[in-house]
């Protein structure tokens, strides 16, 4: 499917030294809503699941994962992320598209060896206590891979903050975070009414005042109803410690991808908005025009 394929081209490029979120911007713009939806799942829980992955994925492969090109790899992380975290995805289509993405990728004993791997796991399922050290008598084993966390990293916090406090970074860490939009032009409280008109969960999202939070899959169908760029509410906090007079000119520098040029040329005379990346300074221009809040030289 397109998704898969593009998620599988984004993974391949990260591999490459690609920024993902640059990456998967260049290779999902052809795609529609539902399939960028489902492109971006699959890129990011790959990416945010890899250590889990990988860990079951070498029990089951002869020789161990080395011995795999990295293309047949990516296919085997994209659908065993598919089989047990989609649970809208069915079996079926999680092996297949993969078997298919790694024939086109390294031939058909590569497509075999996926088919063989994806339909054990699918078939037999995972049981945490036999796949994964235990979590009590190996805190660092079980967080560096059922947690997907670099173990070095995981070493340090066990040994700094102790396992309970190191698990929850990690639980922290892996939680999807929900997209956070700051509007622009209009106040969050109207973002609010707008966005639940349109059947759209909001709610507020400190501590910028105005920032909201919505799910991720509601994101397209949010921007088409409320003028707004996605935006950390960190970031929104430095537009109100500015606290900038109407009548104010602001050169940002460093502007892409717009969030806090767009904020502020709502509320100021003039922005002039810079960045010294065309790719990044393209994504601000494309921001500004379907936000409509500036005018383009």
């Amino acid at each position: 499917s397109p998704a898969r394929a593009v998620a599988w081209d984004v993974l391949c490029a990260v591999r490459a030294g690609a920024l993902v979120d640059r990456a998967f911007a260049e290779r999902s713009a052809h795609l529609g809503p539902e399939d960028r939806r489902l492109a971006r799942e699959l890129v990011y829980g790959v990416l945010r699941l890899r250590g889990r992955w990988d860990r079951l994925l070498a029990r089951r492969v002869e020789g161990g994962l080395e011995r795999l090109e990295p293309e047949v790899l990516d296919a085997l992380r994209l659908g065993v992320h598919q089989l047990l975290e989609l649970d809208r995805v069915p079996a079926y289509a999680a092996v297949d598209e993969s078997v298919e993405i790694a024939r086109a990728a390294a031939g058909p004993g590569a497509a075999g060896l996926v088919n063989a791997v994806l339909r054990r796991i699918a078939r037999e399922g995972v049981r945490i206590a036999d796949e994964f050290p235990d979590a009590g008598a190996d805190p660092v084993g079980y967080l560096s891979t059922w947690g997907s966390h670099p173990r070095p990293l995981v070493e340090r916090w066990v040994a700094r903050w102790g396992p309970e406090r190191a698990a929850a970074l990690v639980e922290a860490n892996n939680r999807v975070p929900p997209v956070a939009l700051t509007p622009l032009g209009l106040s969050r409280d109207e973002a609010l009414r707008r966005l639940a008109e349109a059947g759209i969960s909001a709610r507020a999202a400190p501590p910028a005042s105005e920032s909201v939070e919505i799910e991720p899959a509601d994101l397209e169908r949010a921007l088409a109803c409320v003028p707004a760029v996605v935006q950390d509410p960190a970031a929104a906090l430095v537009v109100e410690y500015a606290d900038l007079p109407a009548d104010a000119c602001v050169a940002d520098l460093c502007a892409a991808p717009g969030g806090k040029a767009l904020r502020l040329a709502v509320s100021c005379r003039r922005v002039v908005a810079c960045d010294a990346s065309r790719a990044r300074l393209a994504r601000l221009v494309e921001n500004a025009r379907r936000a409509g809040v500036a005018r383009l030289p």
